[in-house]
């Protein structure tokens, strides 16, 4: 009687017979692999769903028509060649652009950028510069800096301070208003993504 409360009965594990034994692991199988199945099926799913809707926490991609987002700055092809810029097209497509020049315009010519705004002679340097024949930096008009000075007769992109955005043309003139938008909306113009 002392140890029939030390070993009940229900605690002890029957005796199973080796095709039991056999079933129960097949069960078990099955159940681990539908389980695996459904969480693969789900988590494809509500990736599906994430990053088709472009809106992101910043981190993931994101796209805009031919133009993807990789978590610091707005990327396209053109042919072989990356442009990247640090604007959305949805940032400038209201910002007025006047101009008839396209990248064809720039295609192994020589062209100068007067501007005093380092990152946006830097933005347009990076993605105009590797398509042109030479490209240097220059004044427009009157020159306090030791630059050359040139005016409409030369391919020439013009950077001017302004509260307002705008991009338009003058002969061979390229005048960029405002701030690193409106160098984005050329960019943009120039490759045909605007």
């Amino acid at each position: 009687m002392v140890f029939k409360g030390l070993f009940p009965y229900n605690l002890m594990r029957r005796i199973e017979s080796k095709e039991d034994i056999e079933r129960r692991k097949k069960r078990n199988m099955k159940i681990g692999a539908i389980f695996v199945l459904g969480m693969l099926a789900l988590s494809s799913i509500g990736y599906a769903f994430l990053s088709s809707d472009g809106q992101g926490n910043g981190g993931g991609a994101q796209e805009q028509g031919n133009v993807s987002f990789d978590g610091n700055r707005w990327n396209f092809l053109y042919g072989q060649r990356r442009i990247s810029l640090l604007n959305s097209l949805e940032d400038v497509k209201n910002i007025s652009i006047d101009i008839d020049f396209g990248i064809a315009d720039y295609s192994g010519a020589d062209f100068y950028i007067a501007s005093e705004n380092k990152g946006i002679s830097g933005e347009i340097a990076d993605n105009l510069g590797p398509f042109a024949g030479r490209m240097q930096e220059a004044c427009y008009l009157n020159c306090t800096l030791n630059l050359p000075e040139k005016n409409c007769d030369s391919k020439i992109i013009a950077w001017r301070n302004s509260a307002e955005n705008r991009v338009f043309q003058n002969k061979s003139c390229i005048f960029i208003e405002g701030d690193m938008r409106a160098a984005d909306a050329f960019l943009y113009k120039i490759f045909g993504m605007q």
